[in-house]
């Protein structure tokens, strides 16, 4: 990877956060493996994210009300830190189509010519 895709991708990043100031979104965090809810509050002068952690036992579906009494304090983001973006999911492709393609391959595999 060159210097210009690093370049591009953090100026990329940078846009989808200045984006979601004043959001609640899915982010993914350096060193944990799931995602984690976050309320982008405002952004520093230098450039980093300050947000708010959602506390335990508030409900998905109310996050995005952003009641004062549902999150904890004032966090500084940590670096790294990038919204979630979910994988594609690919149809697995099925290796056999019908019994009659099984029942060639068998005969194929019992007498190969």
């Amino acid at each position: 990877m060159t210097h210009n895709d690093m370049t591009h991708n953090n100026i990329f990043n940078v846009y989808i956060m200045e984006k979601n100031i004043g959001k609640v979104i899915f982010m993914n965090l350096p060193n944990i493996k799931r995602p984690q809810y976050r309320w982008i509050i405002k952004k520093r002068d230098d450039g980093r994210y300050i947000t708010r952690v959602p506390k335990t036992n508030v409900l998905l579906r109310e996050l995005k009300m952003k009641r004062d009494s549902d999150y904890g304090k004032e966090v500084l983001l940590p670096i790294g830190a990038k919204p979630y973006v979910s994988p594609k999911v690919v149809k697995s492709k099925r290796k056999f189509k019908n019994a009659y393609a099984k029942k060639t391959i068998k005969k194929f595999k019992k007498n190969p010519k």
